[in-house]
Parts: structure tokens; C-alpha cells; sequence
């Protein structure tokens, strides 16, 4: 643990304080860990790394793309990893790829939820082409071999679509606050209008919801309680201000809803040994059975099979659900420990009944007042380069 003005705060207080608040931050981490995507209200230092890029940063790529690609990277994705990134050939074709830099071995081996995040990254970016005026023509049939891009786009003139591109911009995962009011029947249906095939409604009081429920619990404290799976998330949780401003990518204090001055204490005093400790660890698993008492529902996304672009088309109708629901002012909060751990995911599958396959497990709620987003975002300039 980081030792920081130790002459001014005495060594017995700084260690209360650390009790107490290392029970709040595993309490906050256990929103963090995110199985499938996501992140809630911070420093407007955090959003100013997506937008602007200052002037020159990406040599080769039209400033116009620069701006698509930076709204593209606003996308979800699982520990905010940001695992995307993209190779402009040309300004009427660019190629998305897989960084295998950014993977998370432990909780999604296959890269099940690497793929998912990428859709993500591939719906924001053809909704701000075409909110640009760009055309944007999506082939998903790529190769998988290793470094092979997993999306072809081709761009051209069109109008403008006239999508508000500042609901995108204002897009979050919301991890507090959510009410246990059932959602309307009309809520559901816009919600539901991302993809009425692949976007199924579970009511909180269904028997479903309760599986649901349960199975959210146990695959948590399964995976709260192995090492690997800690210690792969305390790698990319920025506790202090330097590491936000070294890495622009994983979880930080605001993001976990750890804010006021336990969020100053726990960015200058923690570090990545604290998520090991046993309190930490309890305290998510607290947090998580609180937590999937607060809904008004569950909303569940299927992929028709498990093949590459079926799961990329899932992440694209997440983000869609999700930008509906933040139009709406719904809370929404992916909690698919579920689906990263087994046997959990097949029992699911199984006791749900409902077509294709599971990729996102989804708490939704009113909330009294939706969050500023709060997570870190990488330059486009780190993550895309012109052929």
C-alpha cells in the first residue's frame, strides 16, 4: 500500500481509515467488475481523453474520422479495456482488429466478451458516420486467424442521419441508485426495439428473475474467490490520479462510485494488493446480492450461435439497448459473472428456455437521476493508424 503524506496523517488513523474504506471500495468493486462491458460520474479530465484530439495526433487520418473514432471508443467494454483497434487504409475503408494486448485470460479465456466489447466499438462507430454524413457499410465475415481484422467498413457520402450523437456521448453503465419499480410495458418495448429477436424481458418477479438472481450470486463468489480472477481485475483498476493519467483505460475510483473523500483516500493510500484482501472480496459479494434485489427487471441478449460474427452482432444490439435506455433515463448494468463462469452459463441457458445463446445478463431500473459518465478513454491516436 502506497504510503502519502505521512508526516501530516498519523500512521494510526491512516490505518482506521484503510479498514474502513477498503470495505467501501470492495463494496464499489463489485459494480466495477464488469461481465460484459461497461462503467458513472467523475473528473472531466477522464472524457477529455477521447474528445478533442489535439490538432496533428493521428498523421494520415482525416479529422472527420479522427471524430468517428473517437465516438467509437466510447463503447463498453469488460474492466474497460478498450480492446479495439483500427487501421485506416484509405478515407472510404478502414479495418477493425482485436488488440491481444488487452485480452483478460482469466475471466473470458475464449474471448467471448473481447468480441462483444468490439461490436460495441463497431455500432458507435457506424452510428457517428453516419451522423457525419459517411455511409458505413459493416462486413463482419473476416478471418479469425491471428491478427486478422474482424470487421471490414467502407465509407461514402450520405446525408447526415441526424442521430444526436450527445446521447452517445452521455451513454453509461449505472451501477447505483436503480429502484425495485417494475418497468412499464411501454419501457420495455423501447428498450426491447434494439433487436426484438435477440432482446428478451425477464420481469423481476418472474421464476426466471430468480435463476437469474441466484446463479448472478454464485458465480460472483466463485470468482471473487480465486486469485487469478482478482488479480487480473486489480490490474486494471487505476487507484491514484497518476495511473489515470498513465493508463487511460480500466477502472478508477469515480467509476467504481467511489467518490468525496473516500474517493481521495482510497486514489493516494490503495494499490493493486488491496483487492486481495478478504474484506474487499466480501464486501463485493455483499454489494452484488444487494444489488440484484434492485430491479425492475431483467433484460437478457442472445446471439443465434457462438460463432465470431454472431457474438460481434450481440455487442452491436447491447449498445443499442443501451442508448436506448439512457434516452429514456433507465439504469442499465451488465451482471453476466454468470455467463464467465462455469456451469453456471449452460444451467442458465438451460433454465431460461429462450433462443439462441446468452451474451449479455442485464439489470434495468428507473433511477432518480442518470450519472455523467465517469470512465477513461484512450486517444484515438493510440489505438488507430493510418496504412
Amino acid at each position: 500500500m502506497r504510503r502519502v503524506w505521512q508526516a501530516s496523517v498519523p500512521r494510526r488513523v491512516v490505518d482506521l481509515h484503510r479498514r474502513q474504506l477498503l470495505e467501501l471500495a470492495g463494496a464499489a468493486g463489485a459494480g466495477a467488475i464488469v461481465g460484459s462491458g461497461l462503467a458513472g460520474c467523475a473528473s472531466a479530465m477522464e472524457r477529455r481523453d477521447v474528445l478533442p484530439q489535439p490538432p496533428g495526433s493521428t498523421p494520415g487520418i482525416p479529422e472527420i474520422l479522427v471524430q468517428v473514432l473517437g465516438d467509437a471508443a466510447l463503447a463498453p467494454s469488460s474492466h474497460n479495456s478498450q480492446p479495439w483497434r483500427v487501421v485506416v487504409h484509405d478515407p472510404s475503408r478502414l479495418t477493425v482488429h482485436e488488440d491481444l494486448a488487452r485480452t483478460l485470460p482469466d475471466v473470458d479465456p475464449a474471448g467471448r466478451e473481447l468480441r462483444l466489447s468490439l461490436g460495441g466499438f463497431i455500432e458507435n462507430l457506424a452510428i457517428s458516420a453516419e451522423a457525419h454524413g459517411l455511409a458505413c457499410a459493416i462486413d463482419l465475415s473476416g478471418g479469425s486467424g491471428l491478427g486478422a481484422p474482424i470487421a471490414e467498413v467502407a465509407l461514402g457520402p450520405r446525408p447526415p442521419s441526424g442521430y444526436p450523437l450527445a446521447r452517445l456521448r452521455a451513454r453509461c453503465t449505472v451501477r447505483r441508485g436503480f429502484r425495485t419499480t417494475p418497468l412499464r410495458r411501454d419501457q420495455v418495448a423501447i428498450l426491447g426495439a434494439a433487436d426484438p429477436s435477440a432482446v428478451h424481458f425477464v420481469p423481476c418477479d418472474a421464476p426466471a428473475a430468480s435463476a437469474i438472481r441466484e446463479a448472478t450470486i454464485e458465480a460472483f463468489r466463485q470468482q471473487t474467490g480465486r486469485d487469478t480472477a482478482q488479480r487480473e481485475l486489480a490490474r486494471w483498476i487505476r487507484f491514484s490520479n497518476r495511473a489515470m493519467r498513465e493508463h487511460p483505460d480500466g477502472l478508477t475510483t469515480a467509476s467504481m462510485g467511489i467518490t468525496g473523500i473516500s474517493g481521495w483516500f482510497v486514489r493516494n493510500f490503495y494499490d493493486e494488493d488491496d483487492v486481495l484482501e478478504s474484506s474487499f472480496r466480501r464486501r463485493s459479494i455483499d454489494l452484488t446480492v444487494e444489488q440484484v434485489g434492485q430491479a425492475g427487471g431483467w433484460f437478457v441478449v442472445t446471439s443465434r450461435d457462438e460463432r465470431k460474427g454472431a457474438i460481434l452482432t450481440a455487442g452491436r444490439v447491447y449498445e443499442r439497448l443501451a442508448l436506448l435506455a439512457c434516452e429514456q433515463r433507465i439504469g442499465v448494468h451488465p451482471m453476466s459473472q454468470s455467463l464467465e463462469e462455469a456451469p453456471y452459463r449452460a444451467q442458465l441457458a438451460h433454465s431460461l428456455g429462450l433462443p439462441g445463446m446468452p451474451q449479455f445478463i442485464v439489470r434495468a431500473g428507473l433511477i432518480d437521476g442518470y450519472p455523467e459518465p465517469a470512465t477513461l478513454r484512450r486517444p484515438v491516436s493510440t489505438f488507430a493508424r493510418a496504412a
